[in-house]
C-alpha cells in the first residue's frame, strides 16, 4: 500500500508572520507515532514545546527601555526643547531623550489633548504612567523611538 502524505503549515499570529512551521508526514510515519511508547511520545512533545518557548523568547518584543543610538545628531538642552511647544511643532522629553511628536498628535488613541499640554516639556511621568493608568504597550515605545530627535545634555 502506498503511503499517503500530509503537509502541515502552522503560521503563528503572535509572531506577526515571522514564524512559520512546516511539517510533512506520511501515513506510515503517523502509524509510527501512534505506535510509539507513551514515554517517548511525551518526550518528543515536551521537546517541541521547549523549542517553541525558546523561539518565543527570541522573537518577542524588545524591552520597553529606549536606548539612544550612538549616531544621535546632538544633545540639546531643555531650553531648546521648550522652543517646540505648539501643536504644529511639538517636541517632548521622555526618559532624557527628545522626541518630535508633532505628526503623532492627531493619531494618539486618547486624543490630541493628551499630548498638547506636554509640548516643549518633560513628559516622562505622563508617558511612563499613561497619566496614572499604567505603562504603555511595547508598540507605543517602538512608535516613540521612531520619533527620536536627540538626548538631553
Amino acid at each position: 500500500m502506498r503511503p499517503v502524505y500530509w503537509h502541515v503549515v502552522f503560521s503563528i499570529p503572535e509572531f506577526d508572520g515571522k514564524l512559520i512551521l512546516i511539517g510533512s508526514f506520511s501515513s506510515n510515519a503517523l502509524y509510527l507515532i501512534v505506535s510509539m511508547r507513551k514515554e517517548l511520545l511525551i518526550s518528543i512533545l515536551l521537546g517541541v514545546i521547549g523549542i517553541g518557548v525558546v523561539v518565543y523568547f527570541l522573537l518577542r518584543e524588545p524591552a520597553s527601555t529606549v536606548i539612544v543610538p550612538s549616531d544621535v545628531k546632538t544633545a540639546l538642552s531643555k531650553a531648546d526643547v521648550a522652543k517646540h511647544a505648539t501643536e504644529s511643532d511639538c517636541w517632548v522629553i521622555v526618559n532624557n531623550n527628545i522626541y518630535n511628536v508633532t505628526n503623532y498628535i492627531p493619531n494618539h488613541p486618547a486624543g490630541p489633548q493628551t499630548i498638547i499640554p506636554l509640548c516643549g516639556a518633560d513628559a516622562t511621568e505622563a508617558f511612563n504612567t499613561r497619566n496614572g493608568k499604567g505603562p504603555h504597550l511595547p508598540k507605543a515605545n517602538q512608535q516613540l523611538e521612531s520619533m527620536l530627535v536627540g538626548a538631553i545634555e
